[in-house]
């Protein structure tokens, strides 16, 4: 069975709508999503009424919309979209790929060339993106590897003290107390 992406939704949909009709959904689902990340706590933001006229007219009409909703955490209800707080993260994950999306469409408007540059850009984004993720993932492993040397030595400094307390050695300070003589030889 395949798997429905965001990409491959977002590749469909370039195909099949109206480049014009498409760009304006994307920028308004922009503008949307923008409002949620500024105000997460906000639930106002997160419920997108089927009934509004303006949403109906520019985001609702355009084929594939709700997959895109559905993909980036919105639920459908009765009579509205809405973003769960459990689904927050999951947007908030997807936000770089709506800002592909809708860099494509305006390309898309501009002709085959703009949309080769579109294209060039977004790859090397993606690049920026997973060397970034690559960073933060060794810089995590060098943070786990400190802490856990750092524990190492506790443990280490503990057993150390321990033989400090029973005075493990202490009374030895020259050879001749412990009966060797420097010129006895061996």
């Amino acid at each position: 069975m395949d798997s429905i992406t965001l990409e491959s939704t977002f590749n469909q949909m370039m195909k099949t709508q109206d480049p014009q009709l498409l760009q304006d959904a994307l920028q308004l689902l922009q503008k949307l999503t923008t409002n949620i990340t500024q105000n997460p706590t906000d639930v106002r933001f997160r419920s997108l009424k089927l009934s509004n006229k303006t949403l109906h007219s520019r985001l609702f009409n355009v084929e594939g919309i709700n997959r895109v909703l559905n993909l980036i955490g919105f639920e459908l209800r009765a009579d509205e979209y809405f973003l769960p707080d459990q689904n927050l993260g999951l947007l908030f994950g997807h936000l770089d790929e709506l800002r592909w999306a809708g860099l494509l469409a305006d390309a898309q408007l501009s002709g085959p060339s703009e949309v080769e540059k579109a294209k060039e850009i977004i790859a090397q984004q993606k690049l920026v993106q997973a060397k970034r993720e690559q960073e933060t993932k060794q810089k995590q492993q060098i943070q786990q590897q400190a802490e856990y040397d750092k524990q190492e030595r506790k443990l280490v400094k503990a057993k150390d003290s321990v033989a400090k307390e029973a005075k493990f050695g202490a009374q030895v300070k020259r050879c001749e107390d412990i009966g060797i003589g420097k010129n006895q030889g061996g």
